[in-house]
């Protein structure tokens, strides 16, 4: 079986990509908020755990680090959610398309950095909570 690169637009189609993009990132942000929720509650709730956290002097960066970890998904929900609604809102017409906050919105949503940026601060907050607490036991 070859494989052909494709070289033009409508050799690309789109919509399964959207599709698979679209599954795999709320799949991602449900991890996120899981595990975001999910860690601590685990973490604090063996009391074997706890009082490893509690003796290392991280307890507070520990859940620091799972909180902001879980507010920069919340955050990347609110503004994508937001924006598109105002983007869905605003395009009932031609002339409401062209305010300046329709073309702020799509702006916005082209921005696909805002997203990457806060995907990697909940990684790298998570990351530092689940390491801190894994080192209490090595």
């Amino acid at each position: 079986m070859s494989y052909k690169h494709a070289t033009k637009p409508e050799d690309i189609d789109r919509d399964s990509y959207y599709k698979v993009y679209d599954d795999y990132a709320k799949n991602l942000r449900n991890w996120f908020v899981a595990y975001g929720i999910g860690g601590p509650v685990l973490f604090l709730t063996q009391e074997s755990i706890t009082e490893k956290i509690v003796q290392s002097g991280y307890a507070r960066y520990i859940v620091y680090a799972f909180l902001f970890g879980v507010a920069f998904q919340i955050l990347l929900s609110l503004i994508n959610k937001y924006n598109n609604y105002t983007i869905y809102s605003l395009s009932e017409s031609e002339e409401l398309m062209k305010t300046k906050k329709f073309k702020r919105a799509e702006c916005i949503s082209n921005q696909f950095w805002i997203d990457k940026l806060l995907d990697l601060l909940t990684v790298v907050a998570f990351g530092y909570a689940t390491v801190r607490v894994l080192l209490l036991y090595i």
